[in-house]
């Protein structure tokens, strides 16, 4: 569970800040396979 905060924090300033950064998102979705799909 400690994960879910991580990406959640990744999920909102990363991938504004880094959208070039396809290794982040890449792992992120393959987590959770559709991290827009969350309520956060």
């Amino acid at each position: 569970m400690i994960h879910f905060p991580i990406i959640h924090a990744f999920t909102c300033g990363q991938s504004s800040i880094k959208p070039n950064d396809l290794s982040s998102t890449k792992i992120i979705n393959d987590t959770e396979a559709r991290p827009h799909s969350w309520p956060w």
